[in-house]
């Protein structure tokens, strides 16, 4: 544990994330001052007693007089203020790391990363870690913020963790780690592109005991891969691998379970359930256990999730695919019977959409619909493609003219910040216009 007795702490960002490294800092009894450059919707009566704070704008003062900076992940350190406090040697880091230096060497961490699949292998290995009896924590970038773990005795943490969280994190020791994937994302944040993005990811390796690879993807793969301890996963190769032949999730080549008995559909879904079944091996769970679990997964909220059927016509919402590839992941795994009406729309954040063209250029069953701050941009995927400036407004286009056998898609490639207040938002508000337009 780090001694942080008469350190001058600023946290930056008051969400959830910050309010529980406040919490964190006045159980060791030391009291930090706290920055948002926005007037948060949690209210100054949601601060504990002896806490300041500076809100709508910076405390460059503040700043440059700590010692030890905290950023939620949701502020990036391009900002000119973070900049000023690297140059002058401020230490800054993120409640990941506060978690690092306080767990006990003893316990557990799973680390778990990637463009897309991140939550769905998160939870689905917690519910593979308590049918085993485990008591686990699930925290990071889901489930609660992960310094809030610290109060229970858990037998292992699984963290499901952002390049954001990685980057101002440096003593993580995972008895397990895994990138899942590796997709253009948050390029907005990443002015030196794919790499700088990548190297946040990668130090989720950095003290693993245990690596999980992708081994379809060489980019995701910590240095020096054979001096380290690995299991591998991907199509037909790897450790744990999906036959695409006998359409079977294997062990080596053994056969484990027909993807038939599987819930939830999408190779996607079955790549991360490959990873699952590694980090559950390196964790020491029995195989039939994983399994059982897998097999009676159905998924979580806003991913393939089918919110309103009726007259033949399926709504389904994909709010989750924040990026062109969860996007293309989602396309490949639905069958329709007759025309998939896309809606697609937000902020892309740098992303290129050039892939995804490919994809819907030429495929007559696609029926694209953009709305939102780069629906133009969208809208030039095909000559036929629908513009218009909302969800809502696309929707109600979109109930004119399906037929049965229609598949009405949500899956934005985009941020929602543009026009809602996160992905669980413009989820949610689909699915309420889906149930009153398909009654």
């Amino acid at each position: 544990m780090v001694n942080y007795f008469g350190k001058k702490v600023v946290i930056i960002g008051l969400g959830k994330t910050g309010l529980s490294c406040i919490n964190f800092f006045l159980s060791k009894k030391i009291f930090p001052k706290v920055i948002d450059t926005q007037y948060p919707s949690y209210t100054k009566h949601s601060i504990p007693e002896g806490v300041i704070y500076h809100f709508g704008s910076w405390n460059r003062g503040w700043i440059v007089s700590s010692d030890l900076i905290v950023l939620s992940p949701g502020v990036s350190r391009l900002h000119e203020e973070i900049q000023i406090a690297y140059r002058k040697g401020i230490e800054i880091i993120g409640d990941i790391e506060l978690f690092c230096r306080e767990v006990d060497r003893d316990k557990k961490i799973i680390s778990i990363t990637g463009s897309n699949g991140k939550s769905t292998t998160a939870s689905v290995l917690t519910e593979i870690a308590k049918k085993a009896n485990l008591k686990v924590g699930l925290g990071g970038n889901i489930g609660v913020p992960v310094l809030e773990l610290l109060n229970y005795d858990y037998d292992i943490y699984i963290l499901e963790l952002s390049s954001f969280q990685l980057e101002i994190t440096s003593t993580l020791k995972s008895i397990g780690a895994v990138i899942l994937n590796i997709s253009e994302n948050h390029m907005d944040r990443y002015p030196f592109g794919m790499y700088q993005y990548l190297s946040a990811k990668l130090k989720i390796y950095d003290f693993a005991k245990n690596c999980v690879i992708n081994i379809m993807d060489n980019r995701i793969w910590p240095k020096e891969i054979d001096k380290r301890n690995f299991l591998s996963f991907g199509i037909n190769s790897g450790d744990y691998r999906l036959n695409t032949k006998k359409n079977t999730i294997q062990r080596f080549e053994k056969d484990l379970i027909h993807i038939k008995f599987i819930k939830i559909i999408g190779q996607h879904n079955h790549m991360n359930f490959l990873a699952t079944l590694c980090l559950s091996e390196i964790i020491g769970i029995p195989i039939n256990i994983s399994l059982f679990v897998i097999s009676r997964y159905s998924g979580l909220p806003h991913r393939l999730q089918v919110v309103h059927k009726k007259n033949g016509v399926i709504w389904i919402n994909d709010s989750k695919s924040t990026n062109i590839e969860s996007t293309i992941a989602a396309l490949k795994s639905i069958k329709a019977n007759n025309k998939i009406h896309l809606l697609l729309g937000g902020d892309k954040r740098k992303s290129k959409i050039s892939r995804l063209k490919e994809f819907v250029s030429y495929k007559k069953k696609i029926r694209i619909y953009c709305f939102g701050k780069d629906k133009l941009k969208f809208g030039k995927l095909r000559n036929d493609s629908i513009v218009l400036n909302t969800l809502e407004q696309c929707m109600l286009k979109v109930s004119k003219n399906t037929e049965s056998g229609d598949i009405i898609l949500l899956s934005p490639a985009c941020s929602s910040l543009d026009q809602f207040s996160n992905f669980e938002h413009r989820g949610s508000v689909f699915s309420e216009i889906a149930k009153k337009l398909g009654s």
